[in-house]
């Protein structure tokens, strides 16, 4: 592998990880509002928005081949910000309500 196909895809893993931050934390913002996701894909800054039917856009568009798709995940509240070993966020991740949410991407 190059190693700009090695940097693209480290773009794309750090694009993907805010935005599962900003989906799980639910931090859209309301209609119309934009939120900046980051500036990680071939150096563009990139936003995301509710659109008035509930659907989600990215602006730029990324990389996705579909211009339009349900996104479904799981994701678990926890109560506290920090643990004090990991056998602590073990078992309370192991006890938290696992919750499911789906979203709407439409380009």
């Amino acid at each position: 592998m190059s190693k700009s196909n090695e940097n693209l895809l480290y773009e794309i893993m750090l694009f993907c990880d805010r935005l599962g931050l900003i989906l799980c934390q639910n931090e859209t913002l309301q209609v119309g509002r934009q939120l900046e996701i980051n500036k990680t894909i071939e150096k563009k800054r990139y936003f995301i928005y509710r659109r008035d039917n509930d659907s989600l856009c990215i602006t730029p568009w990324p990389l996705f081949q579909a211009e339009r798709f349900h996104l479904n995940f799981e994701y678990r509240i926890l109560k506290d910000s920090t643990y004090f070993d990991n056998k602590k966020l073990k078992m309370a991740i192991d006890n938290a309500v696992i919750r499911i949410r789906t979203c709407c991407f439409v380009k």
